[in-house]
Protein backbone atom coordinates (compact mmCIF):
# COMPACT_ATOMS: atom_id res chain seq x y z
CA UNK A 1 0.00 0.00 0.00
CA UNK A 2 1.54 3.27 -0.94
CA UNK A 3 1.44 6.42 0.64
CA UNK A 4 -1.87 7.57 -0.90
CA UNK A 5 -3.48 4.68 -0.46
CA UNK A 6 -2.57 4.67 3.27
CA UNK A 7 -3.85 8.32 3.33
CA UNK A 8 -7.22 7.47 2.04
CA UNK A 9 -7.59 4.00 4.56
CA UNK A 10 -6.43 6.00 7.31
CA UNK A 11 -9.27 8.91 6.39
CA UNK A 12 -11.72 6.01 5.80
CA UNK A 13 -11.37 4.72 9.05
CA UNK A 14 -11.66 8.18 11.14
CA UNK A 15 -14.89 8.55 9.44
CA UNK A 16 -16.06 5.36 10.66
CA UNK A 17 -14.60 5.58 13.78
CA UNK A 18 -16.67 9.10 13.87
CA UNK A 19 -19.61 7.80 12.62
CA UNK A 20 -19.69 4.91 15.08
CA UNK A 21 -18.75 7.80 17.78
CA UNK A 22 -21.60 9.63 16.54
CA UNK A 23 -23.99 7.56 16.59
CA UNK A 24 -23.77 6.65 20.04
CA UNK A 25 -23.55 10.05 21.14
CA UNK A 26 -26.20 10.23 19.11
CA UNK A 27 -28.02 7.95 21.15
CA UNK A 28 -27.30 9.19 24.14
CA UNK A 29 -28.22 12.61 23.03
CA UNK A 30 -32.02 11.17 22.13
CA UNK A 31 -32.01 9.22 25.40
CA UNK A 32 -31.42 12.71 27.88
CA UNK A 33 -33.90 14.21 25.92
CA UNK A 34 -36.59 11.69 26.06
CA UNK A 35 -35.87 11.64 29.96
CA UNK A 36 -36.00 15.45 30.38
CA UNK A 37 -39.49 15.41 28.58
CA UNK A 38 -40.83 13.00 30.72
CA UNK A 39 -39.24 14.60 33.09
CA UNK A 40 -40.53 17.80 32.17
CA UNK A 41 -44.17 16.21 31.58
CA UNK A 42 -44.49 14.98 35.06
CA UNK A 43 -43.09 18.49 36.85
CA UNK A 44 -45.89 19.89 34.91
CA UNK A 45 -48.83 17.79 36.31
CA UNK A 46 -47.01 18.04 39.70
CA UNK A 47 -47.65 22.06 39.40
CA UNK A 48 -50.71 21.03 38.04
CA UNK A 49 -51.91 18.92 40.81
CA UNK A 50 -50.65 21.81 43.91
CA UNK A 51 -52.81 24.25 42.16
CA UNK A 52 -55.90 21.89 42.12
CA UNK A 53 -55.61 20.65 45.29
CA UNK A 54 -54.55 24.11 46.78
CA UNK A 55 -58.11 24.44 47.89
CA UNK A 56 -59.30 20.77 48.30
CA UNK A 57 -59.46 20.28 52.25
CA UNK A 58 -55.69 20.00 53.00
CA UNK A 59 -54.53 20.75 56.29
CA UNK A 60 -52.17 20.43 58.22
CA UNK A 61 -50.01 19.02 55.69
CA UNK A 62 -52.59 15.68 54.68
CA UNK A 63 -56.14 15.28 52.84
CA UNK A 64 -58.38 15.77 55.22
CA UNK A 65 -61.87 14.17 54.94
CA UNK A 66 -63.57 17.51 55.01
CA UNK A 67 -62.06 20.93 55.79
CA UNK A 68 -61.94 21.40 59.49
CA UNK A 69 -61.70 17.60 59.98
CA UNK A 70 -58.72 15.94 60.02
CA UNK A 71 -56.31 13.37 61.63
CA UNK A 72 -52.80 13.15 62.83
CA UNK A 73 -50.50 13.41 59.52
CA UNK A 74 -48.35 10.86 57.59
CA UNK A 75 -44.84 13.61 59.23
CA UNK A 76 -46.34 12.00 62.84
CA UNK A 77 -45.88 8.66 61.98
CA UNK A 78 -42.44 6.36 60.52
CA UNK A 79 -42.28 3.48 59.06
CA UNK A 80 -41.14 0.30 61.20
CA UNK A 81 -39.53 -3.05 59.26
CA UNK A 82 -42.29 -5.54 61.48
CA UNK A 83 -44.95 -3.15 62.68
CA UNK A 84 -45.03 -1.28 58.90
CA UNK A 85 -45.29 1.92 61.01
CA UNK A 86 -45.21 3.58 63.90
CA UNK A 87 -45.88 7.17 65.85
CA UNK A 88 -43.10 9.09 65.73
CA UNK A 89 -41.20 9.69 69.24
CA UNK A 90 -41.55 13.94 70.12
CA UNK A 91 -44.21 14.59 67.40
CA UNK A 92 -46.13 17.69 67.52
CA UNK A 93 -49.32 18.67 65.45
CA UNK A 94 -51.88 20.83 65.56
CA UNK A 95 -54.86 18.50 63.66
CA UNK A 96 -58.34 20.42 62.73
CA UNK A 97 -61.37 18.55 64.22
CA UNK A 98 -64.58 20.98 63.73
CA UNK A 99 -66.19 18.75 66.58
CA UNK A 100 -63.55 18.79 69.55
CA UNK A 101 -64.33 21.98 71.92
CA UNK A 102 -61.09 23.36 70.68
CA UNK A 103 -61.59 22.99 66.95
CA UNK A 104 -58.53 20.83 67.21
CA UNK A 105 -56.74 18.81 69.44
CA UNK A 106 -53.03 18.75 69.80
CA UNK A 107 -51.44 15.28 68.64
CA UNK A 108 -47.99 15.01 70.91
CA UNK A 109 -45.81 12.00 71.64
CA UNK A 110 -42.86 11.41 74.04
CA UNK A 111 -39.56 9.99 73.22
CA UNK A 112 -40.85 6.81 72.90
CA UNK A 113 -43.79 7.50 70.62
CA UNK A 114 -46.18 6.96 72.89
CA UNK A 115 -49.31 9.94 73.67
CA UNK A 116 -47.86 11.22 76.57
CA UNK A 117 -46.61 14.19 77.49
CA UNK A 118 -43.78 13.17 79.86
CA UNK A 119 -41.01 10.58 79.37
CA UNK A 120 -41.00 6.81 79.90
CA UNK A 121 -38.30 5.48 82.49
CA UNK A 122 -36.54 2.27 81.55
CA UNK A 123 -36.22 -0.17 83.10
CA UNK A 124 -39.42 0.70 85.08
CA UNK A 125 -38.79 2.10 88.44
CA UNK A 126 -39.00 0.31 91.43
CA UNK A 127 -42.71 -0.01 93.08
CA UNK A 128 -44.71 1.60 90.07
CA UNK A 129 -47.29 -0.31 89.10
CA UNK A 130 -47.68 0.52 84.84
CA UNK A 131 -50.64 -0.25 82.67
CA UNK A 132 -49.83 -0.26 78.78
CA UNK A 133 -52.82 0.21 76.81
CA UNK A 134 -52.72 -1.20 72.92
CA UNK A 135 -55.08 -0.63 70.68
CA UNK A 136 -55.85 1.87 67.15
CA UNK A 137 -56.91 5.44 66.54
CA UNK A 138 -59.42 5.17 69.03
CA UNK A 139 -57.62 4.01 71.63
CA UNK A 140 -54.50 6.69 70.35
CA UNK A 141 -57.42 9.35 70.74
CA UNK A 142 -58.65 12.18 68.20
CA UNK A 143 -58.09 14.54 71.85
CA UNK A 144 -55.89 15.71 73.40
CA UNK A 145 -53.07 13.66 75.72
CA UNK A 146 -55.13 14.57 78.70
CA UNK A 147 -58.21 13.78 77.61
CA UNK A 148 -57.75 10.54 76.19
CA UNK A 149 -58.87 6.99 78.36
CA UNK A 150 -55.73 5.79 79.24
CA UNK A 151 -54.76 9.51 81.14
CA UNK A 152 -58.44 9.54 82.00
CA UNK A 153 -57.39 5.82 83.50
CA UNK A 154 -54.52 7.46 85.44
CA UNK A 155 -55.38 10.38 86.49
CA UNK A 156 -58.96 8.59 88.41
CA UNK A 157 -56.00 6.17 89.96
CA UNK A 158 -53.94 8.48 91.51
CA UNK A 159 -57.12 10.34 93.01
CA UNK A 160 -58.08 7.10 94.51
CA UNK A 161 -55.02 7.22 96.34
CA UNK A 162 -52.43 4.83 94.14
CA UNK A 163 -49.64 7.28 93.40
CA UNK A 164 -47.62 5.01 91.75
CA UNK A 165 -49.64 4.58 89.01
CA UNK A 166 -48.59 4.66 85.35
CA UNK A 167 -51.02 4.79 82.64
CA UNK A 168 -49.55 4.52 79.09
CA UNK A 169 -51.14 4.66 75.56
CA UNK A 170 -49.06 2.98 73.05
CA UNK A 171 -52.67 2.90 70.55
CA UNK A 172 -51.42 4.19 66.70
CA UNK A 173 -54.24 4.70 63.79
CA UNK A 174 -55.17 2.42 61.30
CA UNK A 175 -53.97 -0.95 63.43
CA UNK A 176 -55.15 -3.68 63.10
CA UNK A 177 -55.43 -6.15 65.87
CA UNK A 178 -52.46 -8.41 65.10
CA UNK A 179 -50.43 -5.56 65.30
CA UNK A 180 -51.34 -4.72 69.13
CA UNK A 181 -49.92 -7.89 69.70
CA UNK A 182 -46.63 -7.14 67.64
CA UNK A 183 -46.30 -3.50 68.98
CA UNK A 184 -45.92 -5.25 72.50
CA UNK A 185 -43.10 -7.73 71.16
CA UNK A 186 -41.19 -5.00 69.58
CA UNK A 187 -41.34 -2.06 71.76
CA UNK A 188 -43.90 -3.29 75.18
CA UNK A 189 -41.40 -5.89 76.68
CA UNK A 190 -38.78 -3.43 77.16
CA UNK A 191 -42.13 -1.08 79.19
CA UNK A 192 -41.99 -4.03 81.52
CA UNK A 193 -46.11 -3.38 82.15
CA UNK A 194 -47.93 -5.15 85.27
CA UNK A 195 -50.55 -5.08 83.23
CA UNK A 196 -51.20 -5.17 79.28
CA UNK A 197 -55.06 -3.75 77.99
CA UNK A 198 -55.86 -4.40 74.46
CA UNK A 199 -58.69 -1.68 73.59
CA UNK A 200 -60.35 -4.13 70.45
CA UNK A 201 -61.83 -1.73 68.59
CA UNK A 202 -65.24 -3.75 67.56
CA UNK A 203 -65.78 -1.09 64.61
CA UNK A 204 -63.04 -2.28 62.56
CA UNK A 205 -60.75 -4.52 64.27
CA UNK A 206 -61.82 -7.99 63.09
CA UNK A 207 -61.97 -7.23 59.79
CA UNK A 208 -58.31 -8.06 58.95
CA UNK A 209 -56.44 -10.17 61.85
CA UNK A 210 -53.82 -10.93 59.22
CA UNK A 211 -50.46 -10.55 61.34
CA UNK A 212 -46.86 -8.82 60.01
CA UNK A 213 -45.49 -10.71 57.46
CA UNK A 214 -41.71 -9.73 58.41
CA UNK A 215 -41.66 -11.43 61.52
CA UNK A 216 -42.26 -14.47 62.97
CA UNK A 217 -41.46 -16.29 66.63
CA UNK A 218 -39.10 -18.46 67.30
CA UNK A 219 -39.51 -22.10 70.10
CA UNK A 220 -38.91 -19.47 72.59
CA UNK A 221 -41.48 -16.73 71.74
CA UNK A 222 -39.01 -14.14 70.94
CA UNK A 223 -39.65 -12.31 67.92
CA UNK A 224 -37.42 -12.45 64.81
CA UNK A 225 -37.07 -10.10 61.93
CA UNK A 226 -37.76 -12.27 58.76
CA UNK A 227 -34.93 -10.57 56.30
CA UNK A 228 -35.64 -12.04 53.46
CA UNK A 229 -39.10 -9.94 53.73
CA UNK A 230 -37.56 -6.84 54.17
CA UNK A 231 -37.37 -5.74 50.19
CA UNK A 232 -40.87 -4.67 51.10
CA UNK A 233 -40.56 -2.45 53.54
CA UNK A 234 -37.75 -0.28 51.58
CA UNK A 235 -40.40 -0.61 49.18
CA UNK A 236 -42.91 1.33 51.86
CA UNK A 237 -39.99 3.49 52.38
CA UNK A 238 -39.43 4.79 48.78
CA UNK A 239 -42.94 4.95 48.43
CA UNK A 240 -43.72 6.82 51.55
CA UNK A 241 -40.87 9.33 50.50
CA UNK A 242 -42.86 10.32 46.99
CA UNK A 243 -46.19 10.37 48.77
CA UNK A 244 -44.35 13.05 51.25
CA UNK A 245 -42.70 15.10 48.62
CA UNK A 246 -45.51 14.92 45.32
CA UNK A 247 -48.92 16.13 45.62
CA UNK A 248 -49.75 14.76 42.54
CA UNK A 249 -48.91 11.09 43.79
CA UNK A 250 -50.79 11.69 47.11
CA UNK A 251 -53.81 12.98 45.52
CA UNK A 252 -54.29 10.11 42.99
CA UNK A 253 -53.25 7.83 45.90
CA UNK A 254 -56.03 8.99 48.37
CA UNK A 255 -58.51 9.58 45.92
CA UNK A 256 -58.32 14.01 45.75
CA UNK A 257 -56.90 13.10 42.17
CA UNK A 258 -57.66 10.84 38.80
CA UNK A 259 -56.72 10.81 35.70
CA UNK A 260 -58.91 10.22 33.06
CA UNK A 261 -57.87 9.80 29.03
CA UNK A 262 -60.60 11.51 26.77
CA UNK A 263 -62.48 8.72 25.04
CA UNK A 264 -62.22 6.40 27.69
CA UNK A 265 -64.25 5.53 30.59
CA UNK A 266 -63.43 6.58 34.10
CA UNK A 267 -62.64 3.17 36.34
CA UNK A 268 -63.58 3.51 40.10
CA UNK A 269 -63.54 0.47 42.76
CA UNK A 270 -66.19 2.34 44.33
CA UNK A 271 -69.74 1.95 44.06
CA UNK A 272 -71.43 5.01 43.22
CA UNK A 273 -73.44 4.25 47.05
CA UNK A 274 -70.19 3.89 48.77
CA UNK A 275 -68.74 7.24 46.74
CA UNK A 276 -72.05 8.81 48.09
CA UNK A 277 -71.29 8.18 51.70
CA UNK A 278 -67.95 8.91 51.92
CA UNK A 279 -69.11 12.44 50.93
CA UNK A 280 -71.58 12.41 53.32
CA UNK A 281 -70.54 10.27 56.41
CA UNK A 282 -66.77 9.10 56.13
CA UNK A 283 -66.69 7.87 59.64
CA UNK A 284 -69.71 5.72 59.23
CA UNK A 285 -67.64 3.57 56.72
CA UNK A 286 -64.31 3.99 58.08
CA UNK A 287 -65.54 3.22 61.67
CA UNK A 288 -67.96 0.41 61.52
CA UNK A 289 -69.15 -0.36 57.31
CA UNK A 290 -66.34 -1.22 55.92
CA UNK A 291 -65.76 -4.49 57.55
CA UNK A 292 -68.91 -5.93 55.61
CA UNK A 293 -71.86 -7.25 57.27
CA UNK A 294 -71.16 -10.76 59.42
CA UNK A 295 -74.53 -12.59 58.43
CA UNK A 296 -72.12 -15.48 57.22
CA UNK A 297 -71.89 -17.71 60.07
CA UNK A 298 -68.49 -19.24 58.28
CA UNK A 299 -67.06 -16.00 58.59
CA UNK A 300 -67.86 -15.32 61.94
CA UNK A 301 -66.45 -18.62 62.83
CA UNK A 302 -63.03 -18.24 61.08
CA UNK A 303 -62.76 -14.86 62.96
CA UNK A 304 -63.14 -15.85 66.00
CA UNK A 305 -61.05 -18.92 65.90
CA UNK A 306 -58.16 -16.51 64.56
CA UNK A 307 -58.68 -13.82 67.32
CA UNK A 308 -58.86 -16.83 70.11
CA UNK A 309 -55.36 -18.17 68.71
CA UNK A 310 -53.35 -14.50 68.80
CA UNK A 311 -54.83 -13.93 72.45
CA UNK A 312 -53.63 -16.85 73.85
CA UNK A 313 -50.75 -16.44 71.96
CA UNK A 314 -50.29 -13.13 73.84
CA UNK A 315 -51.50 -13.75 77.27
CA UNK A 316 -48.45 -16.81 76.93
CA UNK A 317 -46.19 -13.77 76.21
CA UNK A 318 -47.50 -11.60 79.11
CA UNK A 319 -47.77 -13.70 81.37
CA UNK A 320 -43.73 -15.11 80.46
CA UNK A 321 -43.03 -11.47 81.25
CA UNK A 322 -44.91 -11.15 84.17
CA UNK A 323 -47.71 -9.55 83.11
CA UNK A 324 -51.57 -9.90 83.27
CA UNK A 325 -53.42 -9.49 80.34
CA UNK A 326 -57.13 -8.49 79.58
CA UNK A 327 -59.12 -7.10 76.60
CA UNK A 328 -61.44 -4.04 76.81
CA UNK A 329 -64.03 -4.14 73.49
CA UNK A 330 -64.70 -0.65 72.45
CA UNK A 331 -68.44 -0.26 70.53
CA UNK A 332 -68.76 1.88 67.40
CA UNK A 333 -71.05 4.55 67.79
CA UNK A 334 -73.61 2.95 65.62
CA UNK A 335 -73.89 -0.08 68.84
CA UNK A 336 -73.42 2.96 71.51
CA UNK A 337 -75.60 5.98 69.90
CA UNK A 338 -77.76 4.43 67.30
CA UNK A 339 -80.76 6.95 68.06
CA UNK A 340 -78.02 10.04 67.73
CA UNK A 341 -78.25 9.74 64.01
CA UNK A 342 -80.56 7.48 62.67
CA UNK A 343 -80.80 9.31 59.80
CA UNK A 344 -77.15 8.72 58.67
CA UNK A 345 -77.61 4.74 59.71
CA UNK A 346 -80.77 4.88 57.40
CA UNK A 347 -78.59 6.49 54.95
CA UNK A 348 -75.73 4.63 54.85
CA UNK A 349 -77.97 1.29 54.32
CA UNK A 350 -79.99 2.39 51.37
CA UNK A 351 -76.80 3.63 49.57
CA UNK A 352 -74.31 0.12 50.56
CA UNK A 353 -77.66 -1.96 49.66
CA UNK A 354 -77.61 -3.40 53.16
CA UNK A 355 -80.65 -5.44 54.47
CA UNK A 356 -82.05 -5.61 57.73
CA UNK A 357 -80.48 -8.17 58.66
CA UNK A 358 -76.63 -7.20 57.35
CA UNK A 359 -77.37 -3.98 59.86
CA UNK A 360 -78.17 -6.65 62.65
CA UNK A 361 -75.39 -8.38 62.11
CA UNK A 362 -72.74 -5.91 63.21
CA UNK A 363 -73.38 -6.45 66.33
CA UNK A 364 -72.13 -10.01 66.27
CA UNK A 365 -68.44 -8.21 66.83
CA UNK A 366 -69.10 -7.84 70.23
CA UNK A 367 -70.33 -11.95 70.37
CA UNK A 368 -67.11 -12.66 68.47
CA UNK A 369 -64.89 -10.80 70.73
CA UNK A 370 -66.08 -11.78 74.32
CA UNK A 371 -65.89 -15.53 72.84
CA UNK A 372 -62.64 -15.35 71.68
CA UNK A 373 -61.67 -13.97 74.75
CA UNK A 374 -63.24 -16.57 77.40
CA UNK A 375 -61.46 -19.24 74.88
CA UNK A 376 -57.96 -17.50 75.21
CA UNK A 377 -58.35 -17.40 78.85
CA UNK A 378 -58.22 -13.93 78.50
CA UNK A 379 -60.34 -11.52 81.23
CA UNK A 380 -62.67 -9.30 79.24
CA UNK A 381 -63.68 -5.32 80.52
CA UNK A 382 -66.58 -4.71 78.80
CA UNK A 383 -67.71 -1.06 78.79
CA UNK A 384 -70.85 -1.26 76.29
CA UNK A 385 -73.62 -1.24 78.59
CA UNK A 386 -71.71 2.02 80.82
CA UNK A 387 -71.37 3.61 77.69
CA UNK A 388 -74.77 3.09 76.52
CA UNK A 389 -76.15 4.59 80.02
CA UNK A 390 -74.04 7.54 79.61
CA UNK A 391 -74.91 8.24 75.78
CA UNK A 392 -78.20 8.83 77.26
CA UNK A 393 -76.87 12.44 78.55
CA UNK A 394 -73.75 13.38 76.05
CA UNK A 395 -72.34 12.42 73.18
CA UNK A 396 -69.80 10.10 73.52
CA UNK A 397 -68.73 9.95 69.58
CA UNK A 398 -67.98 12.72 66.87
CA UNK A 399 -71.06 12.67 64.29
CA UNK A 400 -69.23 13.20 61.18
CA UNK A 401 -65.94 11.22 62.24
CA UNK A 402 -67.16 8.82 64.52
CA UNK A 403 -64.36 8.47 66.49
CA UNK A 404 -64.83 8.81 70.68
CA UNK A 405 -64.99 12.87 72.06
CA UNK A 406 -63.48 13.95 74.87
CA UNK A 407 -66.59 13.05 76.98
CA UNK A 408 -66.41 9.37 74.99
CA UNK A 409 -62.89 9.20 76.16
CA UNK A 410 -63.93 10.36 80.39
CA UNK A 411 -66.27 7.64 80.35
CA UNK A 412 -64.51 5.00 79.00
CA UNK A 413 -61.86 5.82 81.18
CA UNK A 414 -63.61 6.42 84.63
CA UNK A 415 -65.46 2.83 83.42
CA UNK A 416 -62.14 0.88 83.40
CA UNK A 417 -61.04 2.75 86.67
CA UNK A 418 -63.64 1.73 88.85
CA UNK A 419 -63.08 -1.75 87.04
CA UNK A 420 -60.01 -2.27 88.10
CA UNK A 421 -60.08 -1.22 91.45
CA UNK A 422 -63.27 -3.26 92.11
CA UNK A 423 -61.62 -6.25 90.59
CA UNK A 424 -58.21 -5.30 92.61
CA UNK A 425 -56.05 -5.36 89.65
CA UNK A 426 -54.17 -2.31 90.81
CA UNK A 427 -52.00 -2.04 94.13
CA UNK A 428 -54.29 -1.05 97.21
CA UNK A 429 -53.97 2.60 98.11
CA UNK A 430 -51.27 3.65 100.87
Amino acid sequence: MNGVERTLASSRQSRERGLRHGGAGGARVGLVLCLASVLVFFLGLELVARRALASSGVENGQSCAAPGWCGPSRAARQLHPVLRWENRPLATEHVPLAEHPDGYFVFRTNAQGLRRDEDVAIPKPAGLFRILVLGDSQTEGYVNNAEHYPQVLESRLRQAGIAQVEVLNAGVGAYEAAYYYYWYLVHGVALEPDLVLVGLYLGNDLGDLTPPTAAREDDNGDLIIDWDLQSRYYARLARDWLLDHSELLAGLADGRLSLHLPGRPREDNRSPGLRRLLGECWGCWYQHFRQGAWTDPQRATEVQGKLTEMLAEFRQQVTRHGGQLAVVPIPSKAMVEPDDEPAALARAQALLGLTDEDMASFARTHEIALAAAVAASVPVVDPSPVLATAAEHERLYYRRDWHLTPAGHRALGEFLADTLLDQGWVPAAH
